[in-house]
């Protein structure tokens, strides 16, 4: 009966730590731009990753977020000394069924809130992004004209 429960309780934990899915690595590139998101999503909907080629000239950020689900996610630059231009950036990230979608970016200098881009077309892709640089003519998302 001993070796019975204990081969059970070894089935289940095996069982159990199978359905932790391996966090799953993806890119959303912003079409109109030439900077994006390399993002790993982990355990919860929890997000990491950087801002890659922020800069148009191959600069990376760290960021975080959430997959709040139903294709929503938000994700933050939220380190003022290493954000582009000084300031905290928000992303609200609207993905269609075929994982594109339209995102949202605000920005926040210390003290105001502002609308930086709107209504934005992006593609996701899964695994890395590509080269940066790809796209030489065209400005960051966090370009201010």
């Amino acid at each position: 009966m001993k070796k019975l429960v204990m081969l059970l309780g070894t089935m289940l934990l095996a069982v159990g730590s199978a359905a932790h899915a391996a966090p799953t690595q993806f890119c959303i590139d912003f079409v109109n731009f030439c900077d994006g998101f390399q993002l790993v999503e982990g355990d919860g909907g929890a997000l990491v990753g950087q801002w890659v080629n922020n800069d148009c000239a191959g600069a990376h950020t760290d960021v975080t977020g959430q997959d709040m689900g139903a294709g929503e996610m938000q994700v933050v630059c939220s380190t003022f000394a290493t954000c582009p231009a000084g300031f905290i950036w928000i992303f609200k990230i609207h993905a269609g069924q075929a994982g594109n979608g339209v995102f949202n970016m605000l920005g926040y200098d210390g003290t105001n809130a502002f609308p930086q881009q709107i209504g934005q077309p992006f593609s996701r892709t899964d695994g890395a992004c590509g080269a940066n640089g790809d796209k030489p003519s065209i400005p960051s998302t966090a370009a201010r004209g």
